[in-house]
């Protein structure tokens, strides 16, 4: 129109490319998948039950119910087991969650504990991952640009390896707890004993990587049901489950292109985290689904967040929405507050900034 200014036509203009090129590629990501015949490696637990339907097909049973666990309230130094995937940008939460736990207990030259946002509790560090693809790696490494948090994480974890070779008990030591996720139930059923809390992030979005998290999930909501442990704090993805659509308006190319992904190309992926939030929300546990947007490398961590907890908070909702990316440190210390602090009980929230 004559009256818009230069400016904000390019905006438009601009605006209207990025649409027509997400559409075109959610179009080539449909045809690929389609005509590709994917078939992404997934994980099948060895004691899964199955039931037979009418038409003679077979599908996962649900968990049983039973009484819900309670939450120890008490003022006593909490235990936190901190589950995460050695591979993978969802692993990479765990990965912050123990260094900066560990981190915020380690003390200065004056004896003093350092400044944190965080509770004091102490860290157990177990590591997941599909050992006959995967390796049996601790994983110490994290993918970010930032170089400082780049070399915090991993002198965390190199301290904790050396720590693992001089001690005979790893439940007490400072060390990592390997696991393997397609036969990590006796494992964990051991390394869960006296842990107050859990943190799992055993997900991961990456399409060439295999599908174990809700198997993973399973044998983790096993290990805390023999153990009493009530409390888990998983993370999920945006576009999975009940999902509130939480990308702003000015997102919405971009929205549309990762629901249209992860329903043909990353398939796999939300089959295997719908299945992991199945399995969660059937559970006796007093649990939190955590669902965040894009864990880019990039993206620097500020100490601060935003939750979605109600489809009117959503796109969809008209309500503020969330920006496209957020820290994986932001995401990690969430998860551990919530762990140790419990305030959101059987439910799930998006989590990400509010776009300003």
């Amino acid at each position: 129109p004559s009256h818009m200014n230069p400016r904000a036509l390019r905006r438009i203009a601009a605006r209207r490319t990025l649409l027509h090129h997400c559409l075109n590629l959610s179009v080539c990501c449909t045809a690929v998948a389609l005509l590709g015949n994917v078939h992404p490696v997934m994980l099948n637990s060895a004691a899964e039950a199955t039931v037979t339907r009418g038409n003679g097909n077979t599908a996962r049973s649900a968990p049983e119910a039973s009484e819900p666990l309670q939450i120890d309230n008490s003022s006593k130094k909490k235990v936190v087991a901190v589950v995460y995937a050695t591979k993978g940008g969802m692993g990479d939460v765990g990965k912050f969650a123990v260094a900066r736990a560990i981190k915020a207990l380690s003390t200065s030259d004056d004896g003093k504990t350092q400044s944190s946002s965080l509770p004091e509790i102490a860290i157990r560090a177990i590591a997941m991952s599909d050992e006959k693809t995967e390796g049996k790696e601790l994983g110490g490494e994290v993918d970010v640009t930032d170089e400082g948090l780049q070399a915090e994480v991993k002198d965390v974890f190199d301290r904790l390896a050396m720590s693992g070779e001089s001690s005979s008990d790893k439940k007490e030591a400072a060390c990592v707890i390997k696991v393997d996720a397609g036969d990590s139930r006796k494992q964990l059923v051991e390394a869960l004993q006296g842990v107050d809390a859990v943190v799992a992030c055993v997900g991961n979005r990456q399409p060439s990587m295999a599908r174990w998290c809700s198997v993973g999930a399973e044998s983790i909501i096993s290990a805390m049901q023999a153990n009493k442990v009530a409390r888990l704090v998983i993370l999920s993805s945006m576009g999975i489950g009940e999902d509130f659509a939480p990308l702003r308006n000015s997102r919405f190319a971009i929205r549309l292109l990762w629901n249209t992904m992860l329903r043909t190309m990353l398939r796999g992926a939300w089959k295997d985290l719908n299945l992991m939030e199945q399995r969660v929300s059937g559970s006796n546990l007093d649990y939190l689904i955590v669902r965040p947007v894009g864990l880019t490398p990039e993206e620097p961590p500020v100490g601060r967040w935003d939750l979605l907890d109600s489809p009117k908070d959503g796109l969809w909702g008209g309500g503020p929405g969330l920006s496209i990316s957020v820290a994986k440190a932001d995401v990690a210390e969430f998860m551990l507050g919530e762990a140790v602090k419990p305030t959101l009980h059987r439910r799930g929230v998006s989590i990400g900034h509010k776009p300003t």
